[in-house]
């Protein structure tokens, strides 16, 4: 099991950080939010993770702006 921080996270967001990872096992992929901003593709592809490999998705909350 390997845990991969991919760092999409909104800093300039004064309340919260938003962050996201990635737990890989046995070539499935479990991401665990999707950080703030449209910067997860490239950070999947960066971390050799094609976002179709990635069939669970855990979101723990939402921002309200």
């Amino acid at each position: 099991m390997k845990l991969i921080v991919l760092g999409t996270g909104n800093g300039s967001d004064p309340i919260c950080y938003n962050t996201c990872f990635c737990i890989e096992n046995n070539e499935q992929h479990f991401l665990i939010d999707g950080g703030g901003g449209n910067q997860i593709l490239l950070q999947l592809k960066a971390a050799n993770i094609d976002v179709l490999d990635i069939h669970n998705i855990f979101i723990s909350h939402m921002t309200i702006y």
